[in-house]
């Protein structure tokens, strides 16, 4: 059941993925300085009534590039950069699900296992050693019965 909800998940996550990055295009391409640019300039015009008021402003209107130009140009780097983001939101959203899917698998030990590459022989694992479990259990064991070996 698990394991069916995980393989399910290897859909839903870049699904969603998808739609969380698509909904933050916009946004996110609120830094694009075409896009930033663009919405000065129509606050300026539209709001403020008054040209060139930033320096930003002020060059555009000195440079030989139409406000249609600059739309234009502003939604073309909008509408990439939303697609971008949802290509990004989906990648991680598969990312996401592959690694939850390859932690889900059954465990390779059950026992505690040294690892070699990091062991610096400094005995705090020494009370969780499997071996050493069993052989105070014995003792415990023969310590109970009398007459037992000490």
């Amino acid at each position: 059941m698990m394991r069916r909800l995980l393989w399910l998940s290897l859909l839903v996550l870049p699904l969603l993925g998808a739609a969380l990055g698509l909904g933050a295009g916009p946004f996110v391409a609120r830094a694009h300085r075409d896009v930033r640019l663009a919405r000065e300039i129509w606050r300026e015009e539209s709001v403020l009534g008054a040209r060139g008021l930033t320096q930003d402003t002020e060059a555009f209107w000195n440079a030989d590039r139409t406000e249609q130009e600059l739309y234009q140009d502003a939604r073309r780097a909008e509408r990439n950069l939303t697609r971008g983001s949802a290509a990004l939101g989906g990648w991680l959203g598969l990312v996401l699900a592959v690694a939850l899917l390859a932690h889900a698998g059954p465990r390779e030990h059950e026992e505690y296992v040294i690892n070699h590459l990091y062991c610096v022989a400094c005995a705090r694992c020494y009370m969780s050693c499997p071996a050493e479990r069993d052989r105070r259990a014995q003792r415990e064991i023969t310590d109970e019965i009398p007459g037992g070996k000490p």
